[in-house]
């Protein structure tokens, strides 16, 4: 006669226990359940987690003994490679079992998870800009930015812990824009600087509307006049040599604040060609004043 042995789960209850109280993201948390059940070598344990987690936390839904196996594939798969499961992490639980049932290769998981994440990226950034443009980001909640979206809670929670990280994403990425439109320009002057502003804001029209054009207190805008003073002030030390340091660094200061703010509230009231045309004699009339025998400055 055959007697079924009693397993004892007692280690494995406490850990998922902890799990829960951990508060965590619903992706991070199955994560962190599947991991838990794989410690476990006992066929029945998926079941056995299944039935604990439904009877400790009966308002919660997603323990089915099914979802829950599926959590543990989920870190049979992913967890011996790390840069997938992060990719993993940033998509919501529906598109991971999409995922994990296809037949893939690595590649193409991998593949499908960044396709889905860069979607799923663009359509946040998108409804918080729509709704940046009517209140400031302090104002603005998780909730109306996925009720926008059409997506829930959880899948924005895998892509960024609140709105204002949200924010920074998007400035990030205008900074870059900026940094790579600078790559082309031969000589790093003012006049460069208002080309790069010009091909950053044609390339991210949504986004700089919102966050640089018409508001001169942008952060992204002090953001980019400091990227660009060092390699200005190197350009200008040139063109100046007996112009000191304090010299270069306050007609810095003074030309690219200001030219900066001409572009940013003239952007759609003047041709590009017109704001190079008036960058450039300003500039030129700086110039001027600190090579001329009479210093400006002295």
């Amino acid at each position: 006669m055959n007697i079924r042995k009693t397993v004892d789960y007692s280690t494995m209850f406490a850990a998922l226990e902890a799990a829960m109280d951990a508060d965590l993201p619903q992706m991070e948390l199955y994560c962190e359940i599947g991991k838990i059940i794989c410690t476990r070598p006992e066929k029945g344990a998926a079941v056995a987690a299944a039935e604990f987690l439904k009877e400790q936390y009966p308002d919660m839904t997603g323990f089915s003994p099914r979802n829950v196996r599926r959590m543990r594939d989920f870190w049979q798969l992913y967890g011996g490679m790390p840069e997938l499961l992060g990719e993993a992490l940033h998509l919501n639980w529906t598109q991971n079992v999409v995922i994990m049932e296809a037949e893939l290769t690595a590649e193409e998981r991998y593949w499908y998870m960044d396709a889905r994440k860069r979607y799923t990226q663009m359509v946040l950034k998108q409804s918080f800009l729509k709704l940046l443009k009517e209140k400031p980001v302090n104002k603005i909640t998780v909730k109306e930015v996925c009720a926008l979206a059409q997506l829930n809670r959880a899948t924005f929670y895998a892509h960024y812990s609140d709105c204002f990280a949200l924010m920074e994403s998007i400035e990030n990425e205008l900074i870059d824009a900026f940094e790579k439109s600078l790559c082309y320009v031969n000589l790093f002057d003012v006049t460069a600087l208002i080309e790069a502003i010009y091909d950053m804001v044609d390339q991210n029209q949504a986004a700089c509307r919102v966050l640089i054009l018409g508001n001169t207190s942008s952060t992204v805008l002090m953001r980019m006049i400091a990227l660009a003073k060092k390699d200005s002030i190197a350009y200008w030390r040139k063109e100046l040599p007996d112009a000191s340091e304090t010299e270069l660094e306050m007609m810095y200061t003074h030309l690219s604040n200001g030219l900066m703010h001409v572009v940013v509230e003239g952007y759609d009231k003047y041709s590009k060609e017109e704001m190079i045309r008036f960058v450039n004699r300003v500039v030129k009339a700086s110039l001027l004043l600190f090579q001329s025998p009479q210093r400006f400055l002295a």
